[in-house]
């Protein structure tokens, strides 16, 4: 039987599918907006699941195995400038929060002190992404480093027990994960330092879905900055909302990892708007770098990478 609200009313079956396994903090505010029934105040039912990485995330929503995914605004132009049927919705972390970690006392200061080091990272990340554009960036040869592609739940326990040297991830995650776990002090050496710009994670949508129902969507992320609004006030709250419906996450580091987000969640041409609205300037800065470092050969305009179904 079709669930309905409180009225009767039918509600509409709706798949968001994430990005990692276990969740990060900056997931929580989504299953914040579910687990308070905003979501269902806008007449939605809505079904999250985990993901392993950003590019099978966005293949799932252009392949119609999910409504809405939860990814990386660089990948997801990168899959559009090779076909993908979606844009970006919304996007929530719109600074580079990609960073190296490492023990400090390896002394990874700078991109060239990779030379030489073994660096774990997931393939069809977003963090691998982003650490491929730093190395071009500043002129450090890919195979002057020895990369080791494993799970990225994996990627931290391989720095911590001496598999690898060092591991891309996430200031807002990987970052505070290793440094909650390690013995000795960790580092994490920003991309963003080193000319890496480009928005993060962001809502994702299939064009089909933003052509037959634009107005399902506007009520999604409405209901979205719910949760956003909520997280932000209560992390502690919105952890434990997190482990109770993905037990396997730990409630002190999703706490931690949302505590951090907020200097990621606006940019200058942002400051003052609603959480996830993006500006134009910041996708022709994005898709510039894109297209310089990371081989995106589409000259589409920004129009067909985003739309903000708020406006």
């Amino acid at each position: 039987m079709a669930a309905s609200d409180d009225a009767g009313k039918p509600l509409r079956q709706l798949t968001v599918k994430l990005d990692y396994t276990p969740i990060w903090g900056f997931m929580l505010p989504i299953i914040v907006a579910e687990s308070k029934g905003y979501y269902r105040d806008v007449g939605l039912q809505v079904d999250i699941n985990e993901g392993s990485d950003s590019t099978s995330t966005i293949g799932a929503v252009d392949g119609g195995h999910a409504d809405i995914g939860f990814a990386d605004a660089g990948q997801a132009a990168l899959a559009i400038s090779k076909g993908a049927k979606v844009k970006i919705i919304a996007s929530y972390l719109q600074k580079t929060q990609g960073v190296v970690i490492s023990y400090a006392a390896l002394g990874i200061k700078k991109p060239s002190d990779l030379k030489g080091k073994t660096v774990a990272l997931t393939n069809g990340s977003s963090s691998a992404s982003l650490l491929l554009a730093m190395l071009a960036l500043s002129n450090v040869p890919l195979d002057e480093i020895q990369t080791k592609a494993i799970a990225s739940a994996a990627k931290v326990p391989a720095l911590l027990q001496g598999q690898v040297q060092a591991v891309t991830g996430f200031a807002t995650a990987e970052c505070i994960q290793a440094q909650m776990l390690a013995k000795e002090a960790v580092s994490c050496l920003p991309m963003g330092n080193f000319g890496v710009t480009a928005l993060g994670e962001s809502l994702i949508a299939s064009d089909s879905l933003i052509a037959s129902d634009p107005q399902l969507l506007k009520k999604f992320v409405q209901a979205t900055n719910r949760g956003w609004a909520d997280a932000l006030k209560d992390p502690a709250a919105a952890a434990e909302a997190g482990v109770a419906m993905f037990p396997l996450a730990n409630v002190n580091l999703l706490r931690k990892q949302l505590g951090a987000v907020v200097p990621y969640l606006h940019t200058a041409a942002t400051a003052g708007k609603p959480p996830g609205y993006m500006a134009d300037s910041d996708w022709v800065q994005t898709l510039g770098f894109l297209r310089k470092y990371r081989s995106m050969k589409s000259t589409a305009p920004t129009s067909s990478f985003y739309l903000n179904v708020l406006e």
